[in-house]
């Protein structure tokens, strides 16, 4: 989970299309994906408020984004002539949130049965997360470099 804030002198929808033009933000910036790929954001706009997804595009197997995947959620504001975006990005938060309720009844369970067999488990949990979704973090480092990006290159 990361916090972004950003701002510029530029109007809200200067910022908007500037976010929505992956080619303009993107344009000669080397990725070192082990991978292969180059991050793509779906952007969409409600009003005040803005969602970012990140898709990894031109690897040679489909990035699922596996219940929900990495989004950015935000609002594009404008106060006193300065245009902030503001916002969360989140890494697959249906998912955390099921197992965080499992690994709380797990201790509960554990607590109530004077078990330490369960500490293990609860290891391997740890493991799994970190194993298999280093990917989806890491996206998170790309959706706030490519906000600080648009913002950059906005006032260029």
């Amino acid at each position: 989970m990361k916090f972004i804030k950003a701002s510029t002198k530029r109007t809200p929808s200067e910022l908007f299309d500037i976010l929505a033009d992956n080619e303009r933000v993107s344009s000669g910036v080397k990725f070192a994906d082990k991978k292969g790929g180059k991050p793509f954001m779906h952007v969409k706009q409600n009003g005040e408020k803005i969602k970012i997804k990140c898709e990894m595009m031109g690897r040679p197997t489909k990035d699922n984004g596996f219940l929900m995947g990495t989004v950015f959620y935000g609002k594009i504001k404008e106060k006193g002539g300065v245009t902030t975006v503001s916002g969360i990005i989140l890494t697959s938060p249906i998912y955390h949130i099921i197992m965080l309720i499992l690994a709380a009844i797990l201790i509960v369970r554990s607590i109530m049965l004077s078990s330490i067999s369960s500490i293990p488990i609860l290891v391997f949990a740890i493991a799994f997360e970190l194993m298999f979704f280093m990917d989806e973090f890491r996206k998170q480092g790309y959706i706030q470099r490519y906000i600080y990006r648009a913002v950059r290159r906005l006032e260029q």
